[in-house]
C-alpha cells in the first residue's frame, strides 16, 4: 500500500499543463510563511501530477495559476520519462488554502 500524505499552503509555481484533459502536471514549493510539512528549502521545487477522469476536465476544477496556495494530499512516485528517473507527486486531491 502506497503511503498518503498531506501538505497544507504549498504554493503553485508557473502554469499548469494540461494533457489529453485527463492529466495536469504543475509544479509547488513550500510557501515561507506557511507551516507546511514540507521538509527542504523554499527554493526547491517539486513537479506535481493529477490525473482526473475526461469529465473532469484536467485542472479546471481550480483553477490552478502562480502564486496559489493549495493544501495537497499526494503520494511520492517516480516518473521514467526519456531514460532519466524523478521523483514527482502524485495528487490524490487539492482544495485552495484558508
Amino acid at each position: 500500500m502506497t503511503p498518503v500524505f498531506m501538505s497544507t499552503k504549498a504554493q503553485v509555481v508557473g502554469d499548469p499543463r494540461v494533457f489529453n484533459n485527463t492529466t495536469c502536471v504543475f509544479k509547488v514549493r513550500r510557501n515561507h510563511h506557511s507551516n507546511s510539512s514540507f521538509n527542504y528549502s523554499p527554493d526547491n521545487v517539486l513537479e506535481c501530477v493529477l490525473y482526473r477522469s475526461a469529465s473532469a476536465n484536467g485542472c479546471d476544477t481550480f483553477e490552478l495559476k502562480t502564486g496559489h496556495l493549495i493544501d495537497i494530499v499526494y503520494s511520492v512516485d517516480e516518473n521514467h520519462w526519456n531514460d532519466k528517473t524523478k521523483t514527482q507527486l502524485r495528487i490524490r486531491d487539492y482544495k485552495p488554502s484558508n
